[in-house]
């Protein structure tokens, strides 16, 4: 049995939501299924994922698998310290596009880059980068 578990990152943007998980051996996501599709990484670790009929080691060598929609799916660690990422559309998870407002006021606060003169999007853009970024290079030190 699978002990399921939040996600320790969460960050959507425009339509897009990385969701990154930090699991220990037998944590992960147990049998459900989405009216939507998502992809999912293996960063760090091996993850099982199980699907009706078939199943899927990852690592962080692995090419990201799709799941499809309606169709019932887990994604299990194998060893402790995986970190796995699902990313999904938000639109077509049955949400809206009104995740990027907050983050824009948020970042209505910074200054542009000098000579730059970013955008409220662009600075948004460029957080999220540097967010993924700082979660990637965080995750890697807590593996080592």
């Amino acid at each position: 049995m699978i002990n399921f578990i939040e996600p320790r990152f969460s960050i959507t943007h425009n339509n897009t939501s990385l969701q990154v998980y930090h699991v220990k051996k037998g944590e992960g996501l147990p049998q459900h299924e989405h009216l939507y599709s998502h992809l999912v990484f293996c960063h760090a670790g091996k993850i099982i994922i199980r699907k009706e009929g078939k199943s899927a080691e990852m690592t962080a060598t692995s090419q990201p698998v799709n799941l499809v929609a309606n169709e019932w799916h887990e994604i299990e660690a194998l060893e402790d310290d995986t970190i796995f990422m699902n990313v999904f559309d938000i639109v077509s998870a049955g949400g809206t596009n009104n995740y990027e407002m907050p983050a824009q006021n948020y970042l209505s606060g910074i200054a542009p880059v000098p000579g730059g003169g970013l955008s409220p999007k662009d600075q948004l853009e460029l957080y999220l980068g540097s967010m993924i970024q700082k979660i990637l290079a965080e995750t890697i030190d807590s593996t080592v």
